[in-house]
C-alpha cells in the first residue's frame, strides 16, 4: 500500500530501501561479554577466521589482511598492536555502521504496510556484485589507446567539452597527477584544418579516415597523420573506447566496444576475468583471497599496472520480507515539514543570475558561452585550491572552503542557546521541542520541498515496541532531487532498486510534463566511477566527458544547451529538442569539490529554488555537551560529546608512552576510563566524522585501546551516542539483530506545471600624493580578462605597448598586478607626462586591446583612480621606491611570461617563482636567516587563512622531497649549474632585474636605518615577494604562495643544516 501524508501535499514510495552491516549488531555485545583482554582478542580472532569475515577484510585491505597471520603470532609487540587497532575498528563497522562499504554492509529492500516487520534472509542467500575498480578500467582504456596496432582502429570523436569562443576553440584536457586526474582548460587556435577535421570526426572516424582528406600538394600522408596523433594526443579528438558510465556494467561496455573496433588482443584476458568474478559472485560470500590474486595475476599481461588493494568494487545485497509501517513514513514526512519551518539549505544563485542579466539581459546564451571562466561569467570557483589543474598542486589535499565565512547568529540561535542553557543546568541529557519553540524559531517564509526527494532515518524499539508500532526514529538526512540520488549505484546490484528508482523518476517527471529530464554523464576521475556508473535511467543524457549508454540521439551535448534568465529562475533549453532541460544526477556525488564548472553547474541547477532540511546546532555546534533533541515523536539529533585537545591531550600521552615502552600500555587503558568519567561518556558511542562512523564499546578492552588510538593526536573528535542500541535494534535475521538505516523516497502531490514556452576622454578628478586620478601623472588601467587569458593580454599588448612607451619617453616607469575582486582582471598603472597620458598612452593602449576584445578575450577597459597603499609600503618615503621595485619586477615578469609555454611552461612558472622570491629578498639586503623568516611568517599566514592542516603539509613536504633537487638548483643560484638549464634565460631575467633591485634596496635600506619607512623594510618585505607571486603565478595564487614559501623556507634549513648552524629539521 502507498503511505500518503495529505497534510503536508507528500506521498511516500511504496517501496523502501534499508542498510544494514554484515554483522549482527549483538556481536558487539558479546565480543566484551567475552572477558578480559585475551579473551576478547581470542573472540577477534575467531570471527576474522570466518570466511565472510575474511574475505569481507581483504577486499576492504589485502595489506591488512596479509599482516592478520603476524598479528596472530606476536599480538602484543608494536607492529601486532598496530595490526590490531585496524582490524578491531574493521570488526566494530562490520557489526554497527549500515552505510555500504565492500562486504561491510549490504542493502535490502521492502514495501510500506501498517506494520515495521524488517526480516533478513540468512548469510547464505546473500548476493553480491562483484566488479574491476573503475581506476584501473579507465588506466587500462588510456593504455590500449596509447599502442599504435590499436590506435589504428579506434574511431575517434571531438571532445564532449569542446566549445567556441572569443574567436578560439576551448576545451577541457584531462591531466594525470599519480593515479589522480584534474582537469584544466585548455585554448587553441581554430584553423581551417581543424575546423574541417571535427566535422568529418562528428560521427566518428579512425586516424586514416581523418588524415587522408588533409592530403595535398604540401602536405603527406605522415604528415597529416601525425596532425591527427597531435589532436590526439591533445585530447581534441577522444577515442570512442571508454569507460560507461551509463549503461552496461563497466567490463561489459569495454568487452562490446573491443569487439565493435575488431581489438582482439585484451578481451580474452577481460572475458575470462569477467567469467572468474562470475564465479566468485555466484559463491556468495566467504571467497578465499586466493581467487582475488588469481584474477591480479591474470590482467598482468595488459598495460596498465594492476594495484590489487584498487582493484575490486564490491556491493552486497541482502534479500529480506520487510515492510515498513506507514506511521513511521508520515513521522519523517511530518518532521520534514517541521524542520523546514526553523531551518533549511537552499543553494542561492542570486549571484550567478545578477551577472547573467548584467551581460546578457534577458537572452538566451550557449551554455558553454555563459560558463567560461574567461570570457563568460563562470560558476562558483571550485572548492579548493587548484582545481584548474595547476601542477604545483596536483596531488595536495587542500580542504574545501566553507560555503560561508561565519555562521550567522539568529533568532533560532538565541533560542536553541535559552534551551541548551536549561538542559545543562537540570542535567537533562535530551531537549524536547515544542509547538512553543517552533513558532519562537520560525523563519518568515514557507519552504518549497523538491517534487522528489528522499529521506534517511533509523529505527529502534524492543520486540513489545515494535509490536504496537511505537518505534523510535531518528531522521538523520534529506536529500534531493531526486530521491533517488543515494540509491543509483546500487542498481546495477539490485533489480529491485532500479526498479524503485525507475518508479520515482517517473512520478517525479509527471509533474513537469514539458520538460526534459535528463541525466548528467561526466566522469571527472577513475575512481568515482565506482559510485557514478549507473544503469541508462532516464530518456535522455546531457553528456559531458563522459560515455553514456543512451542512444544517440537521446544524449544532449553542451553545445546544444543554452541559458536565459526568466524571472527569478535560470532556465537551461535544448535547441534541438526546442524543450527546457532539467538536469539530474542520480548518484550521491560531491560534485562542488574539484570539478569543473560545467558540471558543477548543472549538478547546482538541479536543486535551484528547493528547500532542504536537517537538524543543526549553528553555532553551538561546538559546546562541550549538546543533548539529544526531539522533535515529537522523532530524534533530530542525537547527544554529543566534543571533545577538545585538553580532553585528549592525556591520551596523547598516554598513547605515545606506550608505543615507546610496552610496560606502560597499562596507562592507555587508565587514560580511556579518566576520560569516560570525566565527561560521563556512556559505554556504546560512536566516532563520528561525516558519515563515516566508528562503533565503540568501552567495556571491550581491544575497541577501548583501538579508541584512544583514533583520538591520540586530534585536536578536535566528535562523539555521539549508539543509535539503534543493541538491545533496540528492530532488523531481525537469523544471525542474529543488526544495525539499520532506512531510505524512504518521496513526492510531493500538487497539480503538473504548465510546459514552458522555449527561446531560444576621461574627466579628471582631485589628486594627491595618496589619490591619483585619471589627468595625473599615473594612468590607471582595470582591463577584465580571464585568469589564463591575462597573460596573452601581456604578452599581446600590455608588454609591447610598455616597452615602446618607455623607449619613447612617455612613461618612466609601469607595473601591473592581478586582481579578482569581483571579476578577474589586470590593474595595470603607467607614470609620465599627464598629457601625453592622455593624448598618447591612452590611446595606443585602447588600439593594442581591440582585437583582444573583438575576439571577448578582453570583456573591458575601465580607468580608476590610483589609490597608493601608503601604510603597507613605506608611506611618503618609501611608496616612489616600492613603484620602482615593482617596475622593474613587472619588466621581469612579463619576459618570464614571454618564454612560457604549455605544461613545461606552467612548470616553470613555480620554479623560477621559488627562485624569484628569494632572489628578491636577497637583493633588498636581507640576510638567510631573514628571507627564512619572512618565508616562514608567509607560509604560517597564508596556511591559517586556507586551513592548512597536518595532512597536507606531510604531502607537502613529500612533493618537496620529490622535486628537491631542481628546487635546490633554483635557490643555489650557481652560475656554473644554471649554464646550459633549461631555464636559463629565465635565471638571466631574474639577475638582471635583481641588479635594479639591489640599487632600489640599497636606498630602502637607508632610509630604513633614518627611521624614515614606516612599516620598516623588513616588515613589508613579505609585501613585496607576494606581489611578485601574484605578478608570476597566474591562479589559485594564495595556494601556490604558500608552498612556494614553504619550499623555500626548507631550502634554507637544509642549508643551514649542511652549515652546522643547526640539526632542527623543518616542521611539517
Amino acid at each position: 500500500m502507498t503511505a500518503r501524508v495529505k497534510e503536508h501535499g507528500i506521498r511516500a514510495a511504496e517501496g523502501f530501501v534499508f542498510r544494514t552491516p554484515l554483522l549482527p549488531m549483538t556481536t558487539l555485545v558479546d565480543w566484551a561479554a567475552a572477558g578480559d583482554a585475551e579473551a576478547v582478542r581470542a573472540f577477534a580472532m575467531a570471527l576474522v577466521d570466518r570466511p565472510e569475515v575474511r574475505e569481507a577484510l581483504f577486499v576492504a585491505s589485502p595489506s591488512l589482511a596479509s599482516a592478520i597471520p603476524s598479528w596472530r603470532d606476536v599480538p602484543t609487540s608494536a607492529a601486532g598492536q598496530r595490526v590490531e587497532h585496524s582490524v578491531v575498528k574493521y570488526l566494530a563497522r562490520m557489526m554497527g555502521r549500515a552505510t555500504p562499504f565492500g562486504l561491510f554492509a549490504g542493502v535490502s529492500t521492502g514495501t510500506l504496510a501498517r506494520d515495521t516487520r524488517l526480516t533478513l534472509g540468512a548469510r547464505s542467500e546473500y548476493r553480491r556484485r562483484t566488479r574491476l575498480d573503475n581506476d584501473y578500467l579507465f588506466l587500462l582504456v588510456a593504455r590500449l589507446a596509447e599502442q599504435p596496432d590499436v590506435r589504428t582502429k579506434l574511431r575517434f570523436r571531438p571532445s564532449s567539452s569542446i566549445y567556441r569562443v572569443a574567436g578560439q576553440l576551448r576545451y577541457a584536457e584531462a591531466r594525470l597527477a599519480g593515479t589522480e586526474r584534474s582537469y584544466h582548460l585548455v585554448s587553441v587556435t581554430l584553423t581551417p584544418y581543424l575546423e574541417a577535421t571535427l566535422v568529418r570526426a562528428a560521427s566518428g572516424a579512425t586516424v586514416e579516415e581523418l588524415a587522408a582528406p588533409l592530403v595535398g600538394s604540401d602536405i603527406s600522408i605522415e604528415e597529416a597523420r601525425g596532425y591527427i596523433d597531435e589532436l590526439i594526443g591533445a585530447q581534441i579528438l577522444i577515442p570512442d573506447l571508454g569507460i560507461y558510465i551509463t549503461g552496461p556494467e563497466p567490463i561489459d561496455g569495454l568487452l562490446l566496444q573491443l569487439a565493435a573496433d575488431g581489438l582482439e588482443a585484451p578481451r580474452p584476458i577481460l572475458a575470462s576475468v569477467r567469467a572468474q568474478i562470475t564465479a566468485i559472485d555466484s559463491a556468495g560470500l566467504g571467497n578465499p583471497p586466493e581467487l582475488y590474486r588469481e584474477i591480479a595475476s591474470a590482467l598482468e599481461p595488459l598495460p596498465a599496472k594492476v594495484d590489487l588493494s584498487r582493484l575490486f568494487q564490491v556491493d552486497m545485497v541482502k534479500p529480506a520480507a520487510a515492510t515498513l509501517g506507514t506511521r513511521v513514513a508520515s513521522e519523517l514526512a511530518n518532521t520534514a515539514a517541521q524542520l523546514s519551518r526553523i531551518r533549511r539549505v537552499r543553494g542561492s544563485f542570486d549571484d550567478f543570475k545578477r551577472a547573467f542579466r548584467d551581460r546578457w539581459e534577458d537572452r538566451a546564451v550557449p551554455l558553454a558561452e555563459v560558463l567560461d571562466e574567461e570570457s563568460g561569467i563562470g560558476f562558483e570557483a571550485a572548492r579548493g585550491p587548484g582545481a584548474e589543474g595547476s601542477p604545483l598542486l596536483a596531488g595536495l589535499p587542500f580542504s574545501p572552503a566553507p560555503p560561508d565565512g561565519r555562521a550567522p547568529w539568529s533568532v533560532l540561535e538565541g533560542h536553541l542557546l535559552a534551551r541548551l542553557a536549561r538542559a545543562l543546568a537540570n542535567g537533562d541529557d535530551e531537549i524536547v521541542l515544542a509547538e512553543t519553540d517552533l513558532e519562537a524559531m520560525k523563519l518568515p517564509t514557507a519552504a518549497t520541498f523538491p517534487d522528489a526527494f528522499s529521506i534517511v532515518a533509523r529505527i529502534a524499539g524492543t520486540p513489545d515496541e515494535v509490536a504496537r508500532g511505537e518505534v523510535a526514529v531518528l531522521f538523520e538526512s534529506m536529500s534531493g532531487p531526486s530521491g533517488a540520488r543515494i540509491l543509483g549505484r546500487f542498481c546495477h546490484a539490485s533489480p529491485e532498486i532500479e526498479a524503485m528508482v525507475r518508479t520515482h523518476h517517473a512520478a517525479e517527471e509527471a509533474l513537469r510534463p514539458g520538460a526534459v529530464f535528463a541525466e548528467i554523464v561526466h566522469l571527472n576521475e577513475g575512481r568515482i566511477g565506482n559510485i557514478l556508473c549507473r544503469p541508462v535511467l532516464r530518456a535522455h543524457e546531457i553528456v559531458y566527458l563522459g560515455v553514456s549508454g543512451a542512444p544517440l540521439a537521446q544524449q544532449i551535448g553542451i553545445d546544444d544547451l543554452e541559458v536565459s534568465v526568466r524571472g527569478d529562475r535560470i532556465v537551461l533549453t535544448s535547441r534541438r529538442l526546442d524543450r527546457e532541460v532539467v538536469p539530474r544526477l542520480t548518484t550521491a556525488h560531491n560534485f562542488r569539490l574539484r570539478s569543473l564548472g560545467v558540471y558543477r553547474f548543472l549538478c547546482a541547477l538541479a536543486s535551484q529554488d528547493v528547500d532542504l532540511v536537517g537538524w543543526t546546532w549553528g553555532v553551538l555546534g561546538s559546546a562541550p555537551f549538546l543533548p539529544r533533541v526531539r522533535l515529537g515523536k522523532v530524534i533530530v539529533a542525537r547527544a554529543t560529546w566534543n571533545l577538545d585537545k585538553h580532553d585528549l591531550e592525556p591520551i596523547t600521552v598516554a598513547v605515545r608512552a606506550a608505543s615507546k615502552d610496552v610496560a606502560k600500555r597499562d596507562g592507555v587503558a587508565a587514560a580511556v576510563a579518566a576520560l569516560r568519567q570525566r565527561r560521563k561518556l556512556p559505554r556504546l558511542l560512536v566516532i563520528a566524522a561525516g558519515d563515516n562512523e566508528l562503533p565503540i564499546d568501552l567495556d571491550n578492552p581491544l575497541l577501548a585501546a583501538a579508541f584512544a588510538d583514533e583520538l591520540s593526536g586530534a585536536d578536535h573528535v566528535e562523539i555521539t551516542e549508539m543509535f539503534p542500541a543493541p538491545d533496540r535494534t528492530v532488523v531481525e535475521g537469523p544471525e542474529g539483530a543488526f544495525a539499520n538505516e532506512i531510505v524512504v523516497m518521496f513526492t510531493r502531490q500538487r497539480e503538473p506545471d504548465r510546459p514552458i514556452a522555449p527561446r531560444f576622454a576621461p574627466s579628471r578628478a582631485p589628486t594627491s600624493r595618496r589619490e591619483l586620478g585619471p589627468g595625473s601623472d599615473w594612468l590607471y588601467a582595470k582591463i577584465y580578462c580571464g585568469e589564463s587569458t591575462a597573460d596573452r593580454v601581456l604578452h599581446e599588448a600590455i608588454g609591447p605597448l610598455a616597452r615602446e612607451a618607455t623607449a619613447r619617453g612617455d612613461i618612466d616607469r609601469w607595473f601591473f598586478i592581478r586582481y579578482g575582486d569581483p571579476d578577474p582582471h589586470l590593474r595595470v598603472r603607467f607614470r609620465g607626462d599627464p598629457e601625453t597620458l592622455c593624448s598618447g598612452v591612452l590611446p595606443a593602449l585602447e588600439r593594442a586591446l581591440a582585437p583582444l576584445a573583438t575576439a571577448g578575450a578582453v570583456r573591458k577597459l575601465v580607468l580608476d583612480t590610483y589609490v597608493r597603499e601608503l601604510e603597507r609600503y613605506g608611506g611618503d618615503r618609501g611608496i616612489e621606491l616600492v613603484e620602482a621595485l615593482f617596475w622593474r619586477d613587472s619588466e621581469a615578469v612579463l619576459g618570464i611570461i614571454d618564454l612560457l609555454d604549455g605544461d613545461a611552461g606552467a612548470t616553470a612558472r613555480w620554479k623560477l617563482c621559488v627562485r624569484g622570491i628569494d632572489s628578491l629578498l636577497d637583493a633588498l639586503g636581507l640576510d638567510a636567516a631573514a628571507r627564512e623568516k619572512v618565508c616562514s611568517e608567509g607560509r604560517e599566514s597564508i596556511g591559517r587563512e586556507l586551513r592548512a592542516d597536518t595532512l597536507l603539509w606531510s604531502k607537502i613536504g613529500e612533493k618537496f622531497t620529490k622535486e628537491r633537487a631542481d628546487l635546490e638548483l633554483m635557490f643555489d643560484r650557481d652560475p656554473a649549474r644554471d649554464a646550459g638549464h633549461d631555464y636559463l634565460q629565465g635565471f638571466e631575467i631574474l639577475a638582471r632585474r635583481d641588479v635594479e633591485i639591489a640599487k632600489i634596496g640599497d636606498e630602502l635600506r637607508a632610509r630604513d636605518a633614518a627611521g624614515e619607512l614606516t612599516p620598516k623594510l623588513a616588515d613589508m618585505a613579505w609585501s613585496l615577494v607576494h606581489m611578485h607571486a601574484n605578478r608570476l603565478l597566474h591562479a589559485s595564487q594564495r595556494a601556490q604562495e604558500m608552498v612556494l614559501y614553504d619550499f623555500v623556507r626548507r631550502l634554507h634549513a637544509a642549508r643551514r643544516a649542511r652549515q652546522g648552524q643547526s640539526t632542527r629539521k623543518p616542521a611539517t
